[in-house]
């Protein structure tokens, strides 16, 4: 049945009910007719009446509704009769037929495998009327868009020995192609340029030239853009034809346009203004008088005054824009209503199941009595992403009855960390075991935990750290990695490095929100002992000469900048840090050095994220 029958055919016997059910009374008896698969009681719950409760109009409409979508019925009628006892109930119901198979026919050019995952409906399942409507509809479209825009699809139900079968019955007809597209009144431009900008195609060597009518249409829009971006703000596709030529075996498309005169920016008057000045909101137009009215510029400007008053908490401003057109000049009037400040009333968070509240909420940088600003509402969401803790993080916003808001962040946990156990090999250590742990978000609360162990006969390296981000809530991290290697060189040396590290960083305001500075100490001893008799470097070389174990006593400074959208797989951005080492002197030890080195990484997002060009410079 028709979605539009059947709410017709509510609404009709929601007329015709008598006044006292409307009004509201008790069911005496519920009978159920029409029912051949689905049980009575089924149907009565299904339906939500029970004998002894009041009726409504409203209860008998949610009822309808309700076995409607249950998919069981094609058709649902409730009729009600008083009685002196109460309100008399029969549901008559038409039900959708169960099939065990569903087949094809006449599909030649698309396999029955391919059509049916188009299927809205399958075996063993009831099929009401609307989707067997959706899945025709789709397998049509499936068939427009290999180029058959007259297929047919009919259905019908076979009854045999007790089975019951769904046949889709499909007539292919031709396939056609376009064969041309003509652009009809357009001077500014060629067809040439012109069929650049759509999505329909002509046949030729590397294009298929498939017709299907939704494309078209947003074809449309495209051109009708593609012409006010380059300032024929008036330009329209006034119609299109659509018509088979060569005896029905090729299409041609016509598209008649109206391009109009190419407008410049004329002058800009603003009214209702008092946050800014006219000239200061004049400053933030991209298009200065004179220059051809580019549409996207044009856009791009009053999306720039609105955020200007978002980032002031003016989330409410309405600026109304009106374009005076004066032979080729398009004059502006913005006419603008400032609203009031919204702050931030509340901030929630949901869909957390292992993360503590607190983790999430200290990356934010708006605070409940803070002016909402867009900037920091967007920031805060950087800051939640980069966490790496979450697969999506949408922060969303409730405006209140005063103007103020509260401010929802809904994240999507993903799994985190890594724990490894395993058997390696290579040639210099041969056999070894490995067990490793990564633990990102340790109990929920933000800690970084890592745990490194490798043994084997040739090799033995024991390596744990650990970081906390937010020392004592402040926006100061604290960390130490402890570690212990012993690597046996055969027919050399045994080589041990052992040590530890303390580690010290800082969020940073200045210059800007992107900076961080770290300072790290470390202590390392190294040792290299049992030397093979195979053992012979040259003089200069000669580790023997010199006495072990060393002491390495090292501390370095850095400054860093990372403006990146993600810690990991970036797509815009940039990081730059320097840092400088230093070794021995007043930090004593057996080393003396400084190093001084200079990274930059820059991130360029090419096309949707998907193609992304990353640049990469490191001196020192």
């Amino acid at each position: 049945m028709d979605i539009r029958r059947a709410v017709l055919g509510t609404l009709i016997l929601l007329v015709m009910l008598p006044l006292s059910v409307r009004a509201q009374s008790s069911i005496y008896r519920i009978n159920v007719v029409g029912n051949k698969q689905v049980s009575r009681n089924y149907i009565i719950g299904l339906s939500g009446l029970e004998v002894g409760k009041s009726i409504s109009s409203l209860a008998i409409e949610d009822a309808i509704k309700r076995m409607y979508k249950s998919g069981y019925f094609n058709d649902v009628i409730i009729r009600t009769e008083n009685l002196p006892e109460g309100v008399s109930v029969e549901i008559e119901v038409k039900e959708a037929k169960t099939p065990e198979k569903i087949t094809f026919k006449g599909n030649k050019h698309i396999s029955t495998k391919k059509l049916k995952e188009k299927l809205t409906v399958s075996e063993n399942s009831p099929v009401p009327d609307y989707k067997l409507f959706e899945s025709k509809q789709n397998i049509l479209t499936e068939y427009e868009k290999k180029g058959y825009p007259n297929a047919e699809v009919k259905t019908h139900f076979e009854e045999k020995a007790e089975k019951t079968t769904l046949v889709f019955d499909v007539k292919e007809g031709k396939k056609i192609r376009i064969k041309r597209i003509t652009f009809i009144g357009n001077s500014a431009f060629s067809d040439r340029k012109l069929r650049r900008q759509i999505d329909t195609k002509q046949k030729s060597l590397f294009r298929k030239g498939i017709f299907i009518e939704d494309k078209l249409e947003e074809d449309k829009l495209k051109l009708q853009r593609f012409y006010r971006e380059r300032g024929y703000i008036t330009a329209q596709v006034q119609q299109d034809s659509v018509y088979t030529i060569n005896d029905g075996n090729w299409l041609a498309v016509d598209i008649t346009l109206f391009e109009g005169p190419q407008f410049k920016m004329g002058e800009i008057t603003v009214s209702g203004e008092s946050l800014f000045t006219e000239d200061e909101l004049k400053d933030k137009f991209k298009l200065k008088r004179g220059d051809i009215f580019k549409f996207n510029k044009y856009e791009k400007s009053i999306a720039d005054i609105y955020f200007a008053y978002q980032e002031e908490g003016y989330i409410y401003a309405q600026i109304a824009d009106e374009r005076r057109l004066r032979g080729d000049t398009a004059d502006v009037q913005l006419s603008i209503q400032e609203g009031i400040q919204a702050h931030v009333h509340r901030i929630n968070i949901t869909g957390n199941e292992k993360t503590y509240d607190k983790v999430i909420r200290r990356e934010m940088v708006l605070y409940p009595g803070d002016v909402f600003r867009r900037s920091k509402f967007l920031f805060s969401q950087r800051n939640i992403y980069y966490l790496n803790y979450f697969d999506d993080v949408v922060p969303d916003f409730a405006p209140l009855d005063n103007g103020d808001v509260d401010i929802t962040i809904d994240v999507k946990e993903k799994a985190v960390g890594k724990f490894q156990v395993g058997v390696s090999y290579n040639a210099r250590d041969k056999f070894y075991g490995t067990i490793s742990i990564g633990w990102p978000n340790v109990l929920g609360r933000g800690y970084t935990l890592n745990l490194d162990w490798d043994f084997g006969t040739s090799r033995q390296s024991f390596n744990l750290g650990f970081t906390d981000p937010w020392f004592l809530d402040t926006p100061t991290s604290v960390g130490f990695d402890i570690y212990n290697t012993l690597s046996h060189w055969t027919g050399y040396y045994t080589e041990q490095r052992r040590g530890g590290a303390a580690r010290l960083g800082r969020r940073l305001s200045f210059p800007d929100k992107f900076f961080r500075a770290y300072l790290s100490y470390k202590l390392e001893q190294i040792s290299y002992f049992d030397f093979s008799s195979s053992y012979a470097p040259p003089p200069y070389n000669d580790l023997r000469e010199k006495e072990w174990p060393i002491v390495g006593s090292k501390a370095s400074v850095a400054i860093e900048r990372d403006s990146r959208d993600l810690p990991m797989f970036a797509s815009e951005g940039n990081l730059n840090s320097y840092s400088i080492e230093t070794s021995g002197g007043f930090l004593g030890g057996d080393e003396n050095f400084i190093k001084q080195t200079i990274k930059s990484y820059w991130y360029l997002n090419l096309y949707k994220k998907i193609f992304v060009g990353v640049g990469k410079c490191r001196l020192g």
